[in-house]
């Protein structure tokens, strides 16, 4: 992680919550700058080892298809940023609180770099 960000993480605070499980920290950096990290594990890889009782009949009639998807996600992600398009309700704002912008900062800087990545893949 520090190789990727360019700089020693020096405080790592770990945030509750979300809809995903694993780590959710935010990071200060040896040169001041901060970051947000999440991860989670290797689901369908895990469960095409010793599929879970009670799982979606959907998933493992499809396990070998999402397991290979899944190992590939290093080489989708590479690059100097990363978005996605998952549309859950943490990550909608259909009518802001009084005051709060629709569109927050760090929601317009990353729907630039999406704009145009959608533009260039979809014609």
């Amino acid at each position: 992680m520090e190789g990727g960000l360019g700089a020693r993480v020096i405080r790592a605070v770990s945030r509750a919550g979300g809809f995903s499980p694993g780590l959710a920290s935010r990071l200060d950096l040896a040169d001041g700058r901060r970051a947000f990290a999440k991860a989670v594990g290797t689901g369908w890889r895990r469960l095409a080892a010793g599929p879970l009782p009670g799982i979606d009949p959907w998933a493992p009639a499809r396990l070998d298809e999402l397991a290979g998807l899944e190992s590939r996600w290093a080489a989708a992600a590479a690059g100097t940023s990363l978005v996605h398009g998952d549309l859950r309700a943490d990550n909608a704002l259909l009518s802001p609180p009084p005051g709060l912008p629709a569109v927050r900062a760090f929601q317009a800087a990353q729907g630039v770099p999406a704009l145009r990545w959608l533009r260039q893949r979809l014609g």
